[in-house]
């Protein structure tokens, strides 16, 4: 029998009495303070749907990373890698944070979601390069790396990372964290992955006019 979707709607519409209002979704309005006279003080919220982005998974770049992340189609395997790295970070950070002096608290970042952006932007290569073949001779030349090229090259190495791991002692997420929080500080295996792509791009510097000649 087919299904009858009306009546879905209706049941799944009247979840709620007409008291409760709408959810927010958007991250800088979470995390902004509310106002007092602002009715989520006192009135119920809707809960959010499970299609629905919230928090850090609302940024794009975020959403771009968990895309990445996907594996015969486990989106939801997926989020939640990303979901418990966030939540690692944030409980490393206030370990951190908790041991530190008074003085060293305010350098200690506690938002995951701005040590992944920031770890990502360390990340990124400004050049990469691209196989040409001349006379017959295949070169590597190096040539500046466009935004979404950079931002692919980070995230590929960030999975990359994740993987390479004890697994038999860490999971995915314990990796992502601890190289997502070294390479916000400029340390770490991913920052190591750029730096030995500009080697390369260095040993290769004398074939860049050879793009001009194709």
């Amino acid at each position: 029998m087919p299904r009858n979707t009306a009546a879905v709607a209706f049941v799944r519409g009247s979840r709620y009495e007409k008291s409760f209002i709408e959810n927010t979704k958007e991250y800088d309005e979470i995390m902004a303070p509310l106002p007092q006279e602002d009715e989520r003080r006192y009135k119920k919220i809707k809960a959010a749907l499970t299609d629905h982005s919230t928090f850090a998974d609302s940024n794009t770049d975020v959403q771009y990373f968990t895309n990445l992340l996907l594996k015969q189609g486990r989106k939801e395997e997926a989020r939640g890698v990303v979901r418990k790295t966030f939540e690692l970070i944030k409980r490393t950070q206030l370990e951190k944070y908790h041991k530190a002096k008074d003085e060293n608290k305010e350098q200690i970042e506690l938002d995951p979601l701005t040590v992944f952006l920031k770890a990502l932007e360390n990340t990124k290569p400004e050049l990469h390069t691209v196989k040409v073949v001349k006379a017959g001779t295949l070169y590597k030349v190096p040539v500046p790396c466009g935004e979404k090229r950079q931002r692919f090259y980070a995230m590929k190495w960030m999975i990359e990372s994740g993987k390479d791991r004890d697994k038999k002692t860490h999971k995915m997420h314990d990796k992502l964290a601890t190289d997502l929080i070294a390479a916000y500080q400029h340390e770490g295996s991913l920052i190591a992955k750029k730096q030995e792509l500009y080697r390369i791009c260095e040993m290769n510097k004398m074939y860049a006019t050879l793009i001009h000649r194709r």
